[in-house]
Order: C-alpha cells, then structure tokens, then sequence
C-alpha cells in the first residue's frame, strides 16, 4: 500500500511540475514543415494573410487576452518588431478569442505597433493545436516553420531565435 502512496504523490509531483513548464519558453524544433496559410480579419481593419509576407521571416505569435504570459511577452515582440522590421522581419500577433471585445483594450495596454489578427480553432489546429499560450512560430522566407516557442519569452531569447536565420547576424547591434 505504501508503494501506490508513494507511486502516486511521485506522480502527482511529475504532473505538476511538467504544467508549470509549459511557460518556460521550451524550444521545439519543427525544420521544413510548411506553415498553414491563412486570411484573417486584423484588429486595424482589413485582412491579413501570410503571404502578404512572402519573402520576410514571419514570428507568429498566437496569444490570448486572458493569459498573463502572453501579455508579458507582447512588449518584447514589440521590441523584436521595432528593430528587425526594416531587415524584413514580421512580427504577427493571433489573439485566441475567447471574448473578442477585450482584445483591442489589452493591445493599447501593452502598446504594440505590429498587425494582430483574430484566430481560430482552426488555425490553431493546422498548428499543431498546442496548449500553451503564448505559442510562437518562427517562419522563413519561403514559408516554412523553422522553430516553436512554447512559452512567454524574453526579448533576448527571441532574438537569438532569430539571428541564426537572419541573411547578416553581424547586423544586429544596429
């Protein structure tokens, strides 16, 4: 009987440090798999869709209006965004609604500039329908996924994301 005790706080245990991970910013490595297209309404107006960005490294950052860390994450994409935009990389934002009323009073409150677009089921689905939010994907200039950021993520972080895949690393102090 001890065994079982034992055997079920040792799991009890795994299982509760194995879901605070999720916010550790965990890399999963996704090379060469073509990322799923899509056309949504963005927050500003309009559409935007992902071949509007063909040709530029695409970070797509899937977040939510309820979630802490990725509200956490969002000035530091922000700051991603306003340095390597003119070195041709984009930084997307996809709010996973839940209450979509929130979204626009939560982007004034974390000041960024970069397009947000309104998510789905189903392109969270053609990504892998992932459970952590923030989720972000690294995506190159021919569309395909180069990495996965499980996690919030730090400005210094997600910028060694993206040097590796930048045309001239020796830039990024500019």
């Amino acid at each position: 009987m001890k065994k079982i005790i034992h055997l079920v706080i040792i799991l009890s245990l795994f299982l509760i440090l194995n879901s605070f991970s999720s916010f550790s910013g965990r890399r999963v490595p996704l090379q060469n798999k073509e990322a799923s297209g899509f056309c949504l309404d963005a927050l500003s107006g309009g559409r935007i869709s992902l071949a509007d960005f063909q040709g530029k490294m695409v970070v797509l950052n899937f977040w939510a209006s309820w979630s802490a860390p990725s509200l956490r994450e969002m000035p530091n994409l922000e700051k991603l965004h306003q340095k390597y935009h003119q070195r041709g990389i984009q930084v997307i934002g996809v709010a996973v609604v839940s209450n979509e009323s929130d979204i626009p009073q939560k982007v004034i409150q974390t000041g960024v500039t970069y397009p947000i677009v309104i998510g789905n089921k189903r392109l969270i689905a053609q990504y892998g329908s992932f459970s952590d939010l923030p989720t972000t994907f690294i995506i190159d200039e021919k569309g395909n996924i180069l990495r996965q950021l499980s996690g919030s993520s730090d400005y210094k972080t997600l910028e060694q994301e993206i040097i590796p895949y930048l045309k001239d690393p020796s830039l990024t102090n500019r």
